[in-house]
């Protein structure tokens, strides 16, 4: 009684499985035998099966026909179907000069199974890597098998890659983003550069710096080159991301510096351009909040408007004119502060009890501007002679109520002077 055996019975798709049959006899005819039906008759006892099912064999020696075995080995098909056909997926077929391309291979194959990849070009059948993804650096026509329990899948279709004729191809693919675009003073923000749809850079890739807006880049450090920002860079002076070779991404990181000058918001416009040529979504903004700032980026300043140089404080001859300054104070009401920007005030004025009439005993000051770069101005209150003696009046100007009106929001605050009242020889215009 003939038998039949098999190292292995696994099938792979598009290969085949040795079955040998027993024993061997010189001259015999071996008749092979698939799920019951004749598949061959052959003078050798090894038979190669190329398709799923249960194989028996039978001997012919002369005019003897054994019967058929009684052993069997039962093939069963290993590494997928021909729905397991892999396919490769990448964003483009074009390459752009230096960049490369990454392909991907899928399948729907169980993962469990899958135990490597191979990659060829298909012109030459050059095995071409045994990763799940390829990183293309030159244009060709490429295709992937799975190889899933020791078994290959049949070959995807090709993939072709052909060298982009866009001059843009690459820049256009270079993205300038930023980790936030709002930050409060002091704190920092990535400036990021990154390679889109996959794309890797085939050599060092410096992505050139500039800056506009109001803020300006310089150190943290206060005295020489102090500025709103600083960079972590080699060359401060010519600021670059470098995404390295090998890579899709790389940052810089902007710190913004702490310092006395009301800013409120101030904006840092961010250029970024590759081989001098503006790469995709430059410019980025980012707004810069002082420290200070209320939510909205406004900063509620104090302020102080105190006699100077009056003789005695606080009064002056009818006919003469009052000088007073006005400084910009941090919130705490202590501290002076710089203003960045031109701060228009508006001035109010408050009779005294002996009231005192703007265009008869004094002409007013409606506004008052602190000009960028500064924090006080002097305000001069012109006085009216009326030729009348009022040795005992109280022509008073008791209080100025300064606020805001441009650039920020601020609840108008209110500057007392300490007006007083003597009895005095001469006429006087107490303010």
């Amino acid at each position: 009684m003939p038998s039949i055996n098999a190292i292995t019975s696994s099938l792979c798709v598009g290969g085949s499985v040795e079955l040998v049959a027993m024993p061997s006899i010189n001259g015999a005819t071996y008749i092979w035998f698939k799920d019951g039906l004749t598949v061959a008759a052959t003078e050798s006892r090894f038979y190669l099966a190329t398709e799923a099912g249960r194989y028996t064999v039978a001997i012919q020696d002369g005019e003897c026909i054994s019967a058929e075995s009684t052993t069997y080995v039962d093939v069963t098909l290993s590494g997928g179907t021909a729905e397991d056909k892999p396919y490769i997926t990448a964003p483009s077929h074009d390459l752009c000069v230096g960049l490369d391309l990454v392909l991907t291979a899928n399948t729907d194959a169980d993962p469990n199974t899958i135990t490597g990849y191979k990659w060829y070009e298909a012109a030459t059948n050059n095995i071409l890597g045994t990763a799940k993804t390829l990183r293309v650096t030159q244009a060709g026509r490429y295709t992937v098998v799975v190889e899933t329990s020791g078994c290959s899948t049949v070959a995807s279709d090709v993939w072709e890659v052909q060298e982009s004729e866009d001059e843009n191809c690459l820049t256009s693919h270079i993205i300038l983003s930023v980790s936030a675009t709002e930050v409060n003073e002091g704190g920092s923000v990535n400036i990021i550069a990154t390679l889109a749809d996959g794309y890797i850079a085939n050599s060092e890739m410096p992505i050139s710096l500039s800056f506009a807006g109001m803020a300006e880049q310089g150190n943290c450090v206060v005295g020489s080159g102090h500025g709103d920002f600083q960079l972590t860079v080699a060359n401060p002076s010519q600021p670059q991301i470098i995404i390295p070779q090998g890579a899709s991404t790389a940052f810089v990181v902007m710190t913004t510096c702490v310092d006395s000058i009301y800013e409120g918001f101030e904006n840092v416009v961010i250029n970024a351009t590759y081989l001098d040529k503006p790469i995709s979504q430059s410019p980025q903004e980012v707004t810069i909040i002082d420290g200070e700032a209320n939510a909205d980026g406004t900063l509620t300043l104090a302020w102080k408007l105190e006699d100077t140089g009056n003789t005695p404080s606080n009064m002056v001859y009818k006919g003469e004119t009052a000088y007073y300054t006005l400084t910009a104070l941090h919130p705490d009401g202590v501290t002076p502060i710089t203003v960045q920007n031109d701060e228009q005030v508006a001035i109010s004025y408050t009779p005294g009890t002996a009231p005192t009439i703007d265009g008869t005993h004094y002409r007013s000051v409606a506004t008052a501007t602190i000009g960028a770069g500064t924090s006080s101005v002097m305000v001069e209150i012109e006085t009216i002679d009326d030729n009348i003696v009022e040795r005992d009046d109280r022509e008073l100007i008791t209080d100025m109520s300064v606020g805001s009106v441009v650039n920020f929001i601020a609840p108008y605050r209110s500057a007392r002077l300490n007006g007083y009242y003597n009895t005095l020889p001469c006429d006087f215009l107490y303010i």
